[in-house]
């Protein structure tokens, strides 16, 4: 479609924020904002910050367009929240009445509630500890028949040192705490990120038949693939069988189900108690339930569930309590929450890496307040969520 000055991107937007677009205009503006991918329409927002000031400015003043020929209609956009490089997209976010914004004080505790980092601890097999977040770069240890690197901030790498020599059964796990995640290469070149509140023990040296691991929490897989030697997962309730593959799996104790999410290749997944299980194809999600039942879903948001790989939190369809889990792992926060509050629904997604209160802000639109209270070390102990 040819675009004209007036028919930019930019200048519908602005139009349609100030309530004077016509409907030839919306429908250009509404044409063309459906032919983007979410990836554009951020890279769109982030170079254009009057749409961040504009839509802003639209959300304080309450104004909304709610109804159109008897029926409501919903718009997706993007925020760019420059101070903190936050980027959330909320078309899809639901506005229920009149925006209330918290108390300042609140928000005031919720900015010294800073985000994650590159947070862990590396147990070797002795029972040794290593605080990687404070342990400089560079060869750490000798583990079996690997060396043990910190390669940058946030990685560490297995290397075979002498492939001749026997391998042993030596295992170390890497665990991370709420508010860390980190990177991981195994001995066979596999890459696994570990998420929040997470963890992944695991053989200093691959031998015999299978490739076997076992993690907690939530982790992300790119397996170096080999037929004669599979990778093997285990969670609490299922066994993931790499077939060649890039995966996420979701497991943390405080969520209903086991998730796991193909982005490539294939996977089985095996609920514990049972030996056939089901093999997933790209775009497919397994949910595994606390008895073993295992839900396949076709079409799944296999993007969204690794977004927190690539820094960003993943709304899209989350109730109010999913998003809070996710903000508990990444701020080491506490959540309360009062009796009888409506069924909020959400979508979009924001990144990662700023302070609570950028994240809470967003979430007062949908009609949510919160009440925050300052813990002995200045950071927030509880966040109190009411009517």
């Amino acid at each position: 479609m040819e675009q004209t000055d007036d028919n930019l991107p930019e200048e519908l937007a602005e139009k349609w924020l100030k309530g004077s677009i016509t409907p030839e205009q919306e429908a250009v503006f509404n044409q063309w904002y459906e032919s983007q991918s979410e990836e554009e329409i951020l890279v769109e927002s982030r170079n254009r910050e009057y749409f961040r000031d504009l839509m802003l400015e639209r959300i304080k003043s309450g104004r909304q367009q709610t109804q159109k020929r008897g029926r409501r209609v919903k718009y997706r956009w993007v925020i760019a929240a420059a101070a903190a490089s936050v980027v959330i997209a909320l078309g899809v976010f639901s506005y229920k009445g009149s925006h209330e914004v918290a108390a300042d004080q609140a928000m005031k505790i919720a900015e010294t509630v800073q985000p994650g980092g590159s947070k862990a601890l590396l147990t070797l097999s002795d029972g040794q500890t290593i605080i990687l977040d404070t342990a400089k770069n560079g060869m750490l240890t000798n583990q079996g028949n690997s060396s043990v690197t910190k390669a940058e901030t946030g990685l560490l790498v297995y290397k075979a040192s002498n492939k001749n020599a026997a391998p042993g059964l030596s295992y170390n796990t890497l665990s991370t705490p709420r508010g860390g995640k980190y990177r991981l290469e195994l001995p066979d070149g596999t890459k696994v990120w570990l998420n929040a509140a997470s963890s992944i023990r695991y053989p200093t040296a691959f031998s015999g038949r299978e490739r076997k691991v076992s993690i907690t929490g939530e982790a992300y897989f790119e397996v170096v693939h080999n037929e004669k030697m599979p990778f093997r997962v285990q969670v609490g309730k299922a066994v993931v069988e790499d077939l060649g593959t890039q995966f996420v799996i979701n497991s943390y104790d405080n969520e209903p189900d086991v998730k796991v999410s193909l982005l490539e290749g294939v996977v089985k997944v095996i609920p514990a108690g049972t030996v056939t299980g089901k093999v997933l194809k790209p775009g497919e999600q397994a949910r595994v339930a606390e008895g073993g039942e295992m839900k396949i879903i076709k079409d799944a948001d296999v993007q969204g569930a690794v977004a927190w790989k690539n820094g960003l939190f993943n709304f899209s369809g989350a109730d109010l309590k999913t998003i809070m889990r996710q903000l508990e792992r990444w701020y080491d926060i506490t959540v309360v929450y009062a009796p009888g509050l409506p069924a909020y629904h959400f979508g979009g997604q924001t990144y990662m890496n700023g302070s609570l209160s950028e994240v809470l802000k967003v979430l007062e639109l949908s009609g949510i307040h919160f009440r925050i209270e300052k813990g002995a070390n200045g950071q927030a102990a509880n966040i109190y969520i009411e009517r």
